[in-house]
């Protein structure tokens, strides 16, 4: 395909572990017309050698992917990464010394959802959660502040949504 899968809801280990992109980076300006016949036929026994060369090799000592596939399979994830994506466009470092607020959990979920619906014009789903978006946060190991009717991440609040122009 020409364009990468979107993915979307709990996209963990367990899914990024399996998805390799594949850079394609080659343009074929002049196609050779005919390729298979006056290219591909006279080489049939050396790509056919070639090819289980490359299948024993990879059965002795498996295939470990190449930096430029990891380096794009990174990029598709982060770019996959839909509490990423929110998180860098709305949410924001405030200096401690200026004041001791924050972001509660749920004002972050609320925001969220108000994001997605803006940039997709639909409801959150698939397997996107509040307690999803807690734990994603919880791994950036910010401080927290626990009161009787709420939790909060210190150091961080919601940039101030882009007004909207007049009519």
């Amino acid at each position: 395909t020409n364009h990468l899968p979107i993915v979307r809801g709990d996209s963990g280990l367990g899914l990024w572990r399996r998805i390799r992109a594949i850079p394609f980076l080659t343009v074929i300006e002049n196609p050779v017309i005919d390729f298979r016949e006056k290219k591909l036929m006279p080489e049939l026994s050396g790509i056919l050698n070639w090819s289980v060369e490359g299948a024993r090799l990879f059965f002795e000592e498996g295939l470990e992917p190449s930096k430029s596939i990891m380096d794009a399979s990174k990029r598709y994830r982060e770019d996959s990464d839909l509490f990423l994506v929110w998180w860098l466009g709305r949410v924001e470092e405030i200096d401690p010394e200026i004041t001791q607020q924050g972001l509660t959990r749920a004002d972050a979920w609320i925001d969220f959802k108000e994001w997605h619906a803006a940039e997709f014009g639909e409801e959150v789903r698939g397997g996107l959660s509040a307690r999803g978006l807690t734990k994603w946060v919880n791994d950036k190991n910010l401080r927290e502040k626990k009161t009787s009717t709420s939790r909060w991440w210190l150091d961080v609040g919601l940039r101030p949504k882009p007004s909207k122009p007049v009519k």
